[in-house]
């Protein structure tokens, strides 16, 4: 039989190890009232030894303190309900032991004949049945043992063979549990014995993989008390968010392993968002069809801004799949709604002057409705019955879209800084002209390489990155007397001044963008992407030229424009502007 004698916790010792969960197959879920899944504790790694030593974890006291109190615990009891130990009628298996294996019985009880709900209330008979199995046949069902032959002690002769083996092949199928959700006063408790039992009374291959917590809902960052009014249940939340604002304020609530914080500002603004994004399709669908001209059809890869959008999309859609597979579902919500309609609202501004793609805006509304649907399923049940769709999203697969270009992806990234920084200056530079009218010329100007000084430091940078190198003050000291620096900061006065002010924004960018912030130069033409937008440009400034020339100017334009002359040179990814 299944040996519950053996659950004694110094048998086992648990090592964990972080690692992120795969997509749940065998979800178990543990109900807490006002619980709101936050944080996973991600997989763990059981390793069943036999030894006496008081168990200990090899990470940190958080953990140690999980698992040392064990030696404080009995492992029987006289009184209770629950399964008496059968070496010992008189001695019953204490309560956490006894009561942590309960979903591996889950996974066969619906097959017991008359146990649509199997309690002893509703189905006695069934479990009058479910008692009288041997423990040989369990062996069958839970370790895949050989099944006794018929008429032997070890049948009881309740169930027929094809009932015995249909049981097991069900628990196999289910077994063993990807993720088991509970609430996270339970760790050093409930779930601690979750993995102890299931490693000492099943083969390696069926110990849980992955468990996730999840701690208290808290209104407005406080605690609900019904004495202070502070109080929701969920049916009046539902009746004044309605479903969809309610899971998409809860999904924004946070995925710490701290109280979710649910808002109801945030729920409001749920409901905002969605009417108005709503409105927005519905204006846009009559203008997808094929008698429409309002946009542009053909080709969807020969316009820089329409391959940006295409990847700006492939990106939020790998950002949300990231997400949801490491059970960040704040991430995954802002990747599928928010950064993905940022996009949306950068294409439509930079495709002011011209038609935007038919095709285009199809595929974000379709993606962005399969994106959203497991946060707002009722909205977007709505939204794909308006695309045409005759089954439901629910059967819907999830979206298929191109490989991210990571070249397309950093122009994005140009584009969002350099427009922003240009809107900017503008603003200043109107601010600080008595005319404002009069700021109405632009030249920006972009540079191809860094200075001989500039190439030297990033060369540096690159190496010590290679190599490991702790970026920390002596090493920063350093550089003013690295061999490969000293000739341009001994006979360069700027080298001199600007190298470690230049070292300490490439040391940063290096930590936010890996090796690709000490590149020599950039993938794509700065000139062309910017040239790409000049329309857009000219309308949102109201300009009446704008230039893109290559650096250093011309000494005829520097004598011409004084301010050219006061530039700070620009370097590959960050241009220099001028308005006048």
């Amino acid at each position: 039989m299944l040996n519950t004698h053996m659950l004694t916790p110094t048998r086992v010792r648990v090592r964990v190890r972080v690692t992120h969960t795969r997509t749940p197959i065998h979800t178990h879920s543990h109900t807490h009232t006002h619980t709101h899944t936050n944080t996973c504790i991600h997989a763990y790694t059981l390793t069943h030894t036999h030894t006496h030593k008081r168990t200990r974890t090899h990470t940190n006291a958080h953990k140690y303190q999980a698992l040392d109190w064990l030696k404080e615990w009995a492992c029987s009891r006289q009184f209770g309900l629950g399964s008496r130990l059968p070496f010992d009628d008189t001695q019953m298996i204490e309560s956490l032991s006894d009561s942590t294996l309960y979903m591996a019985f889950y996974t066969i009880c619906h097959l017991l004949p008359g146990a649509s709900t199997l309690t002893p209330s509703s189905s006695p008979g069934a479990m009058q049945q479910a008692r009288a199995v041997t423990d040989d046949e369990w062996d069958f069902i839970f370790l895949g043992r050989a099944l006794p032959a018929a008429g032997s002690a070890g049948r009881s002769g309740v169930f027929q063979e094809e009932l015995l083996e249909q049981m097991r092949r069900e628990f196999a199928y289910w077994y063993p549990v990807d993720l088991r959700v509970s609430g996270r006063d339970l760790i050093q408790n409930h779930l601690l014995f979750f993995l102890y039992v299931h490693a000492a009374m099943l083969p390696r291959q069926l110990w849980p993989r992955a468990i996730r917590t999840n701690g208290h809902v808290v209104i407005n960052n406080a605690k609900m008390s019904k004495s202070t009014g502070n109080f929701l249940t969920l049916r009046q939340a539902i009746q004044e968010y309605s479903a969809d604002g309610m899971r998409f304020a809860l999904a924004q609530a946070g995925d710490s392993n701290e109280d979710a914080n649910f808002e109801h500002d945030v729920a409001n603004a749920a409901i905002l968002k969605l009417s108005t994004e709503l409105q927005l399709i519905e204006k846009l669908l009559p203008l997808l069809s094929d008698d429409s001209h309002e946009l542009r059809a053909g080709p969807a890869d020969e316009d820089l801004l329409d391959r940006l959008f295409c990847n700006d999309i492939s990106r939020c859609v790998a950002g949300a799949a990231a997400a949801h597979e490491a059970h960040q579902f704040r991430d995954a919500l802002i990747w599928s709604f928010d950064l993905l309609q940022q996009c949306r609202d950068r294409y439509r501004s930079l495709t002011s002057s011209k038609k935007q793609h038919k095709m285009l805006l199809r595929l974000y509304i379709t993606t962005q409705t399969l994106l959203l649907a497991p946060f707002c399923p009722h909205y977007c049940e709505h939204v794909w019955a308006q695309l045409g769709k005759t089954d439901s999203i629910m059967r819907a697969k999830w979206p298929r879209v191109a490989s991210e270009d990571p070249v397309l992806s950093r122009i994005s990234h140009y584009l969002d800084k350099t427009l922003s920084d240009v809107r900017v200056l503008h603003e200043k530079t109107r601010q600080n002209t008595k005319r404002a009218a009069a700021v109405s010329r632009l030249i920006i100007f972009v540079a191809r390489d860094y200075s001989d000084w500039q190439a030297a430091t990033l060369t540096v940078l690159a190496d010590a990155a290679s190599c490991g190198t702790q970026f920390d003050k002596d090493f920063k000291k350093s550089l003013l007397t690295h061999a490969q620096l000293t000739p341009f900061t001994l006979h360069n006065p700027l080298a001199k001044r600007g190298l470690l002010p230049f070292a300490q924004f490439k040391i940063d960018e290096l930590k936010v963008r890996g090796l690709e912030a000490v590149e020599q130069s950039l993938p794509f033409d700065e000139a062309l992407v910017i040239r790409a937008c000049h329309t857009s440009l000219h309308a949102d400034m109201a300009l009446e030229s704008l230039e893109v020339l290559p650096w250093p100017p011309s000494d005829e334009l520097t004598a011409l424009l004084p301010a050219v002359a006061k530039l700070a040179a620009p370097t590959p990814g960050r241009p220099a502007c001028v308005f006048f």
